[in-house]
């Protein structure tokens, strides 16, 4: 609903995210990259246009309530079971 590349947005961390804000929002600064080894650390967006603020409509807002309540803002916002990184299947 955002039209962020995977990457970026499962590199959004609880504290990017503003849904007090009007229209609520999140911000994106950073995305997954692949290292020397086939290991994968956070990283700056592809491009610097890549940073920007995305509004987030309604109905991501009420999607999004539980996953921010009650977290630390360096959290991954989407993380697998243990807090590690989703990886894309293709």
């Amino acid at each position: 609903m955002t039209g962020t590349r995977f990457g970026e947005a499962t590199a959004v961390t609880v504290g990017g995210v503003n849904l007090l804000s009007r229209p609520a929002t999140v911000r994106i600064n950073k995305a997954w990259k692949r290292g020397a080894v086939s290991d994968f650390y956070v990283g700056p967006t592809k491009t610097g246009a890549g940073k920007r603020t995305v509004a987030l409509n309604p109905h991501l807002v009420e999607t999004l309530i539980p996953l921010v309540a009650g977290r630390p803002g360096t959290d991954l916002l989407f993380a697998g079971g243990h807090g590690q990184r989703i990886a894309q299947q293709i």
